[in-house]
C-alpha cells in the first residue's frame, strides 16, 4: 500500500479553519493575514487550509509565499476547477 501524501493532524490544534480559494490573488494575503491576527494565539490553535479550486490567476504563487513565511498552512490543489 503506498505511503500517504497527507500528514497526520496535529490533534492539540482547537481549530481548522477551511478557506476555499479561487482567482483570488489580490485579497488572499490579507485574508491570511486576518486569521493569523486573532487575539487567539495563532501557531499553537489554529491551521488553515487553503482549498485552491484550479485558479487561472496567480493566486498559487500567493500561496506559496503565504507557506514559505507562515506556519500551520495546508495546501490543496486542484487542477480541475470544480
Amino acid at each position: 500500500m503506498p505511503e500517504s501524501q497527507y500528514s497526520t493532524p496535529d490533534c492539540s490544534l482547537k481549530f481548522s479553519i477551511i478557506m476555499p480559494v479561487y482567482n483570488v490573488e489580490s485579497y488572499l494575503a490579507e485574508a491570511v493575514d486576518s486569521v493569523i491576527n486573532q487575539t487567539l494565539p495563532f501557531v499553537e490553535n489554529t491551521e488553515i487550509i487553503l482549498i485552491n479550486d484550479g485558479s487561472t490567476d496567480n493566486t498559487d504563487a500567493v500561496i506559496n509565499l503565504i507557506m514559505e513565511n507562515t506556519t500551520n498552512i495546508v495546501y490543496i490543489l486542484s487542477l480541475i476547477h470544480i
